[in-house]
């Protein structure tokens, strides 16, 4: 069953410009198309998915991992917590299950390899390679959905390649604790950094940062980041958008090539939940997909990007 989160009313943002309508259709004379000023910066960035639960007493320590890897790595990471059998639990999640099997948590997977709590030396490599295509997108909404405009570009050819690109709501910084009607967010925990009482807090200072300052103070409130909640909904599947319908030339894609833009549109439209008490903050990733060339129907990831929404929580 889906949970509800609460869509905390978004006017003004940086991010957010009124919509009338979720159709992707686009007159290529009219102007002002939301991806026309849209730079792609040419950055390999690395999917950070995280499996924890508010049940699991050992989750802080994947946390802290969180705190530091973000702090060392900045916005080369697109991080995404899969929370599992708990109230944020998400049927978008569950759907990417298979790519990230573990038989514990807290775990980490580097894009989709298995890296346990040893991050740093996978993060690494996975970053040292040049970008195959790169990826940014802007956010639009109306009153029934998000709407997220996607733009790649090519950076070598990729020839016979198939490729597919999809959007995710993330809700972000929740505070662990009991809001009621359901929604139990403290934080089991049997390690001495954290408590778990409600609110659930850190009571040591913790995730010393590469100067070895505490990234979380003692008496800061545990918060629950980058939990991803749903995907585009007006998509073919999981996987989301393949590239070859936006291409003229199918799936031979060549260096330079650019797509999402007023001539190729890419909309992806997430569907705004019902209101419930949880308020949250709100981010957005954009993957690209490329299934595997073994035939084991398996994916691995190109290349993403994660942006804050704005929204202040109330």
């Amino acid at each position: 069953m889906k949970k509800h989160i609460a869509l905390v009313a978004i006017a003004g943002m940086v991010l957010a410009t009124a919509c009338k309508k979720t159709d992707d259709t686009f007159d290529p004379a009219q102007s002002g198309y939301p991806t026309d000023n849209l730079e792609i910066d040419i950055k390999q960035r690395v999917l950070l998915w995280e499996t924890t639960g508010t049940w699991c007493q050992y989750c802080p320590n994947g946390a802290e991992k969180l705190y530091q890897a973000l702090d060392k790595y900045g916005d080369k990471l697109v991080p995404i917590a899969h929370h599992v059998n708990d109230p944020i639990e998400s049927t978008a999640g569950k759907e990417l299950e298979p790519l990230f099997q573990t038989g514990s948590v807290p775990n980490f997977h580097v894009n989709t390899v298995n890296s346990g709590q040893d991050i740093d030396g996978k993060l690494d490599s996975a970053l040292q390679y040049a970008p195959v295509i790169g990826v940014n997108h802007t956010i639009r909404e109306n009153d029934t959905a998000f709407l997220v405009y996607p733009k790649v570009e090519f950076y070598e050819d990729a020839l016979n390649k198939n490729f597919f690109i999809q959007s995710y709501i993330l809700i972000d910084e929740i505070e662990a604790r009991d809001f009621g009607s359901g929604y139990n967010l403290n934080q089991v925990s049997s390690v001495p950094t954290v408590s778990g009482q409600n609110p659930t807090r850190w009571v040591q200072d913790a995730a010393p940062d590469q100067n070895g300052d505490p990234l979380i103070k003692a008496g800061d409130p545990y918060l629950h980041k980058h939990v991803l909640w749903d995907r585009g909904m007006n998509t073919a599947n999981q996987w989301g958008v393949r590239l070859d319908t936006v291409n003229a030339l199918g799936n031979k894609f060549l260096k330079g090539d650019v797509f999402g833009t007023k001539y190729s549109p890419i909309v992806i439209a997430i569907e705004k939940d019902d209101v419930s008490p949880l308020p949250a903050n709100f981010a957005f990733v954009t993957l690209i997909w490329k299934p595997k060339e073994d035939g084991s129907g398996e994916f691995v990831i190109e290349n993403g990007i994660y942006t804050v929404y704005g929204s202040p929580k109330q």
